[in-house]
C-alpha cells in the first residue's frame, strides 16, 4: 500500500536543511509576538510597592487567550485522535466472516501467449490444485477469481424474478469460486448449502448470496429458491444457499454479495489457488512454489501470501491515521498543559504581593489556592467550548475515515473534554501550591 511504501523513503540533506530552516521561523514568528509586548511596556516606580507595569492586564487577557486557543487546538486533536483510535479498535476486532489463519493464497500469472483460452489454464490450474490436496497437513483446498480480505468487484445488470423494479446496472462483490471455497475460508452457511463439484456445469445456474444481501433483495421470506440473472441475456439462477457476509476491503453493505460456481469455461488469466492447512504455512508456502515450478517452471508467481497477512494490510491505514493524530494529541496536549502551567505560575508569580496582603487580612490559604485553580478551569472550560464548536465543523472531513462512528460521537467527545479539563486542573495545582505557602512577611519584604 502507499502506506508502506513510506518504509522506503528517505531523507536528504536538502529535506534536513529545510526543516532547521522551518524550526528557526518558527521561533522567530512564535518569538515576535512577547518581543513585541517587552518591547512596548510602559513602567514606573516612585510607589512604596516598587515597580509596577502597566500593562499587566492586557497582557493577562492575551496570556488566557492564547491558553484558550492551545486548550481548542488539542481537544480537536484528542477528538480526531481518539475517532480513529476507536475506528481503528472496531476493524481489528470485528467478525470478518471468514477464518483466515492457516490459510495460503496463491495467485499465478497464465498470460494468454502461452495459455490461450480456459481449457488451457484449467490444464495447468488443475494438477496444481491437486498436488496440493496431497501436502502434509493440508485440508482444504479450492479455487476463486478473487479472494477477501483483498476482495474485488464486478459489473452487472442484476435482475430479480417478479421484481417489479426494472434491472440496472450495479457493482457486486463475492466472485467467481469452486466448490470447497466456504469450507476452505470457514464461512458460515446459514441457510441451504454451498456449492459441490456438480454445481460446475453449466447447466446447473445455481448461486449463493449472503446474508445481507438476501435480506435487502428478499426482505421477505427466505431467499434459498428464489431466482435472480446477472444478465438480462442469461437464464435465471436459482439461490442454492446464504453464506455469512464476509469483510473485504471491496464489501459495502449497500452492495449486494454474490457467489458464482466455477465452470470449465471460466479459468481466469490470473486464478488464485486457497490452500488451508493445520501445520507449518511457511512450509506449505515452499512446497506450493516447488509445485508451480515441477508443473511448469515457466509460470510466474504473481502473489503467494497468507491472509492473515492480508488482514493486517487491510488494517494499515486505519492504524497508521490513528498513530500519527495520536502522535499530534500527545504533542497538544503536553503543549496545552505546559502553556496553562506558564501563564499561571507566572501569574502567581505576578500576585505575590496581592496573595501576601490577602493572607496577611485573613484569607484562608486553601481558599487561595481554590482561585488559582478555579482560574485554570475556566481556561480549560473555555477552551473546551470552543473546541468543540470548531469541532462541530471541521470533524465533518473525518467522516470519511471513521467505521460504525459518526464524527459527533458523544462518547468520544465527552471523553477528550474529560481529559482536557483534568489536565488543565492538573497544570495549575503547582502554582496552586505555591500560592498557598506564601508566607504575608516574605511577600512584603520582597516587594517592599
Amino acid at each position: 500500500t502507499d502506506i508502506q511504501a513510506l518504509a522506503f523513503v528517505r531523507a536528504g540533506g536538502l529535506t534536513y536543511a529545510a526543516s532547521f530552516a522551518l524550526a528557526i521561523l518558527t521561533g522567530l514568528v512564535v518569538g515576535a509576538l512577547p518581543a513585541w509586548a517587552a518591547a512596548n511596556v510602559a513602567v514606573w516606580s516612585g510607589r512604596a510597592d516598587g515597580v509596577r507595569v502597566a500593562g499587566d492586564a492586557r497582557g493577562r487577557v492575551v496570556r488566557r487567550m492564547l491558553n484558550v486557543a492551545e486548550v481548542a487546538l488539542a481537544l480537536m486533536l484528542l477528538a480526531g485522535a481518539g475517532l480513529l483510535l476507536r475506528t481503528y479498535m472496531q476493524l481489528a476486532s470485528r467478525d470478518l466472516g471468514f477464518d483466515p489463519s492457516g490459510t495460503v493464497a496463491v495467485e499465478v500469472e497464465l498470460g494468454r501467449a502461452r495459455f490461450p483460452d480456459a481449457a488451457s489454464r484449467r490444464a495447468f490450474v488443475e494438477p496444481l490444485a491437486a498436488a496440493a490436496r496431497q501436502l502434509p497437513d493440508v485440508t482444504h483446498v479450492a479455487l476463486s477469481v478473487i479472494v477477501p480480505p483483498r476482495g474485488g468487484l464486478f459489473f452487472t445488470v442484476l435482475e430479480t424474478e417478479g421484481s417489479a423494479a426494472p434491472a440496472e446496472q450495479t457493482g457486486f462483490d463475492g466472485g467467481i469460486v469452486s466448490a470447497g471455497f466456504f469450507d476452505t475460508l470457514r464461512v458460515p452457511i446459514v441457510e441451504g448449502r454451498g456449492f459441490v463439484e456438480a454445481d460446475a456445469r453449466e447447466s446447473q445456474r445455481v448461486i449463493v448470496v449472503s446474508k445481507r444481501t438476501a435480506a435487502m433483495l428478499w426482505p421477505n421470506g427466505s431467499a434459498v429458491g428464489r431466482r435472480l440473472r446477472l444478465d438480462p441475456s442469461d437464464p435465471w439462477s436459482t439461490v442454492i444457499g446464504v453464506a455469512a457476509d464476509v469483510t473485504s476491503q471491496s464489501s459495502s453493505r449497500d452492495r449486494p454479495q454474490i457467489y458464482v460456481p466455477l465452470t470449465p469455461h471460466q479459468y481466469d488469466e490470473a486464478p488464485t489457488l486457497i490452500v488451508r492447512t493445520a501445520g507449518d504455512v511457511d512450509a506449505v508456502i515452499a512446497a506450493l512454489r516447488g509445485q508451480v515450478a515441477a508443473i511448469d517452471p515457466r509460470v510466474a508467481i504473481s502473489s503467494i501470501r497468507t491472509l492473515d497477512a492480508d488482514v493486517r494490510g487491510m488494517n494499515v491505514r486505519p492504524r497508521f491515521n490513528a498513530l500519527l493524530l495520536g502522535l499530534l494529541a500527545a504533542i497538544g496536549l503536553v503543549l496545552a498543559v505546559t502553556g496553562i502551567y506558564g501563564v499561571i505560575n507566572y501569574s502567581v508569580g505576578l500576585r505575590t504581593r496581592e496573595l501576601g496582603v490577602r493572607v496577611a487580612l485573613g484569607a484562608s490559604p486553601a481558599a487561595l489556592g481554590r482561585s488559582v485553580i478555579r482560574e485554570a478551569a475556566l481556561v480549560g472550560t473555555a477552551g473546551v467550548a470552543v473546541g468543540l464548536g470548531l469541532w462541530l465543523i471541521v470533524g465533518k472531513g473525518l467522516a470519511s475515515l471513521l467505521v460504525g462512528l459518526g464524527s459527533t460521537d458523544v462518547s468520544t467527545l465527552a471523553a477528550v473534554s474529560a481529559i482536557l479539563l483534568a489536565a488543565t486542573v492538573l497544570a495549575a495545582w503547582l502554582p496552586a501550591r505555591r500560592a498557598v505557602r506564601i508566607d504575608p512577611v516574605d511577600a512584603l519584604r520582597a516587594e517592599g
